[in-house]
């Protein structure tokens, strides 16, 4: 296994990657918005039998570092697909990497050989009704600079989910998320860069998705 930095224009994105040489296809880990590419830790070796595994930091997330303004998050994908030398890649996703994802279908077909999603939503998708459990106290505690209590919040929306309370989650599992989240709120990495992306994709996913169910 291989690691490094991808320079960008303002900034350098941490990566891991397997560089088979023996031909095989690549996958490219997209982790959650609240975590970094450690969340694949366990699936890592598993995926390596098979395949070129490509995993990276987020700007602002991990090793990679902090941001200083919106970002496009698949530009940043391209750049290291670009700097790896992969031409097509199968792409796995959680959360907001799925997100990513599938915006990078959308935009780019030629460089994904196969997408799979897990618990996103599109880009443009708006949220109705009440907000989850903790999500509007979680935001004030991150706007008011609160680390400690921002993180404990997002463990209790992310990780316990809506029916289970601390007690009730495996404590390793907790503290090792607990360990990503800190470096991604303490960066304020999401109101920095993700409240207001940049360049967001126009039209988003969640319309594009819409017209092509009815095109069909």
């Amino acid at each position: 296994m291989t690691n490094g930095y991808c320079d960008l224009a303002d900034g350098r994105l941490y990566f891991e990657d397997t560089s088979a040489e023996d031909g095989r296809e690549t996958l490219v880990l997209n982790h959650a918005a609240f975590l970094d590419s450690r969340m694949w830790d366990a699936q890592w070796d598993a995926f390596a039998e098979r395949y070129r595994v490509i995993r990276y930091d987020m700007r602002g997330y991990g090793k990679s570092d902090p941001v200083i303004g919106p970002r496009t998050r698949r530009d940043d994908v391209y750049r290291l697909l670009a700097h790896l030398g992969v031409e097509r890649a199968h792409v796995l996703g959680c959360s907001m990497g799925g997100e990513i994802g599938l915006d990078i279908v959308l935009e780019r077909p030629e460089l994904v050989a196969s997408l799979i999603v897990v618990n996103s939503t599109p880009s443009g998708f708006e949220m109705q009704g009440v907000p989850p459990r903790y999500v509007l106290e979680m935001v004030e505690a991150m706007q008011r600079g609160d680390v400690e209590r921002a993180s404990e919040l997002q463990m209790r929306i992310w990780v316990d989910g809506p029916r289970r309370e601390p007690t009730q989650v495996n404590a390793a599992v907790r503290a090792r998320a607990t360990e990503m989240n800190r470096i991604f709120v303490k960066n304020n990495t999401w109101m920095i860069a993700d409240v207001q992306p940049g360049n967001p994709l126009n039209p988003p996913a969640a319309t594009r998705l819409v017209q092509q169910k009815h095109n069909f």
